[in-house]
């Protein structure tokens, strides 16, 4: 039989209470335990590279699920292992394409997106974003062999569309911090899970912001406001999301 996640209680298997979270344990005169719903921690590391005069960033094309054959960013989930998000990104960079390992303290932050439904239906993640300033010659990865995690090595100059929305944005939020270019607006600017917004007047949640964003070059982001509903498609209209 299968068990819904998060409806029994992991201290004393009664049943939790149901809707928002916390969630309690029902056994109120023993247990009384606090179920919270908490992000899964993944940390990811923008490798620089240089070829001439020009410094970009390490996009390799993915091998696998989800969102195969597209490009992405080097980083993973955080291992009990790993001293940090920094280390993490760097561990898996070091994994998928063979990145050398640096001190953490040498990494600097760029910051964290949250993605993922509000509910644990699916996985809700914090990703943690952080850069390698320490180049690698574009040449590191002449000899670089696909495996069934990464299919090929690329590079970005500029701010383009990646597998995940997050890591667009933190794409584009390097390239206007690091090298100070003009990015569209819509790598930026994205809808959060979370956010309310106003759906033909009526004060909406957004339950979650797909991967899949094939609207993005029109400035429109699709996301879902409810499990199961149809996705909306937004418009950012320089201070309030608007539906299109």
């Amino acid at each position: 039989m299968l068990i819904e996640p998060f409806s029994h209680c992991h201290h004393c298997g009664h049943p939790l209470t149901r809707g928002e979270f916390p969630r309690t344990c029902t056994n109120t005169d023993h247990c009384k335990h606090a179920q919270y719903h908490n992000p899964t921690p993944i940390g990811v590391m923008l490798q620089t590279v240089t070829d001439g005069d020009r410094v970009g960033i390490v996009t390799p094309t993915r091998n696998h699920e989800p969102r195969p054959f597209w490009r992405n960013l080097l980083g993973g989930y955080q291992e009990a292992s790993d001293t940090s998000a920094e280390n993490a990104g760097n561990r898996e960079g070091n994994e998928e394409v063979q990145v050398p390992m640096v001190d953490e303290d040498m990494l600097l932050p760029l910051g964290s997106r949250a993605c993922g439904p509000l509910t644990p239906v699916g996985k809700r993640q914090i990703l943690y974003f952080s850069v390698n300033p320490n180049p690698l010659h574009t040449s590191f990865f002449d000899n670089f062999e696909p495996d069934a995690e990464t299919l090929r090595i690329n590079f970005s100059w500029e701010p383009e569309i990646l597998a995940f929305p997050t890591h667009t944005w933190a794409l584009a939020r390097y390239f206007q911090l690091y090298q100070q270019m003009e990015v569209p607006a819509q790598y930026l600017k994205q809808p959060r899970t979370g956010e309310i917004i106003s759906i033909n007047g009526e004060q909406r949640v957004i339950y979650n912001v797909p991967y899949a964003q094939p609207q993005l070059d029109c400035d429109q982001w699709a996301v879902e406001l409810e499990e199961g509903g149809a996705p909306v498609y937004l418009l950012w209209c320089g201070d309030h999301w608007e539906a299109v």
